[in-house]
C-alpha cells in the first residue's frame, strides 16, 4: 500500500507544469493591457495578479471540462461500438 503508480505521477506533474504555463501567461498578457490609474503605479500589481488568477482559473476549467467531454465522449463511443459488434 501508498505506491503511487507512474502514471498518476506523470499527471500530477503535468498538472503542476499546466498551471505554471497558464499562469505565466496571464502575467504576460496581463503585462501588456492598458494600465489604469498610471499616478500610482503601485496598484497595478495588485490587479495584475488577480486578473492573472482568474484567467488561470477559468483556463484550467475550460481545458478540464473539454477532458472530461472527452473521456465522456470516448466511453459512449466504446459502448456503441460494443452495441454494434454484438447485433453483427
Amino acid at each position: 500500500m501508498g505506491k503511487i503508480s507512474q502514471s498518476s505521477m506523470n499527471k500530477n506533474t503535468y498538472e503542476a507544469i499546466r498551471i505554471a504555463f497558464i499562469l505565466f501567461f496571464a502575467f504576460f498578457i496581463s503585462y501588456f493591457l492598458p494600465r489604469t490609474g498610471l499616478s500610482n503605479p503601485g496598484t497595478i500589481v495588485p490587479q495584475t495578479v488577480l486578473f492573472s488568477f482568474l484567467l488561470g482559473f477559468f483556463i484550467n476549467r475550460s481545458i478540464q471540462r473539454k477532458q472530461s467531454l472527452s473521456q465522456g465522449i470516448s466511453i459512449e463511443l466504446a459502448s456503441l461500438r460494443h452495441v454494434h459488434h454484438v447485433s453483427e
